[in-house]
């Protein structure tokens, strides 16, 4: 009785069999996906020594602070931990280009260690209206040591490659 149906309906049957195969295909390439993003996200942690991220998930109220910091203190309090450095991420637009992952970090914590400053000077204090980017963005947005560059609706003016 299936088969006759599965006969009688070619129609239906190749639609059907096409729309299963399609759903399936696309489970496989989103999951390839996440992989590969997880994969890249490892190895770029892996790259700083980083063994363990510390966030605090919250639902900031229209009136209150952005940015809440989790207790620096508290997780460099706990055994085994070496390092402690804070971090800021968001994805922003930068200039013409389309949007951008960016990290804010703090001028002296560890996280810069494996950089290699390419041109430039590593910014100085933390009132320095700054931005160090990589080479490759740099070559992108074709922009040079000195160069101003817009971050959303801020004007950066002095710039560093790395």
């Amino acid at each position: 009785m299936v088969c006759k149906n599965l006969l009688r309906r070619r129609t239906r049957s190749l639609l059907t069999m096409a729309g299963i195969a399609i759903g399936i295909a696309a489970v496989v390439a989103l999951a390839s996906i996440a992989w590969g993003f997880q994969r890249s996200w490892e190895r770029a942690y892996t790259a700083r020594g980083t063994d363990m991220i510390v966030t605090k998930v919250h639902q900031p109220q229209p009136d209150a602070d952005p940015v809440r910091r989790v207790d620096e203190d508290e997780v460099a309090a706990l055994p085994g931990v070496r390092h402690v450095s804070g971090l800021l991420s968001d994805l922003v637009s930068i200039e013409d280009a389309p949007t951008v992952l960016v990290f804010g970090w703090e001028r002296e914590g560890f996280l810069w260690d494996h950089l290699r400053l390419v041109s430039g000077r590593w910014p100085a204090h933390d009132s320095e209206k700054t931005v160090v980017i990589g080479a490759v963005a740099a070559d992108l947005l074709k922009k040079k040591v000195g160069d101003p560059i817009q971050v959303e609706m801020d004007q950066f003016h002095r710039m560093w490659r790395v």
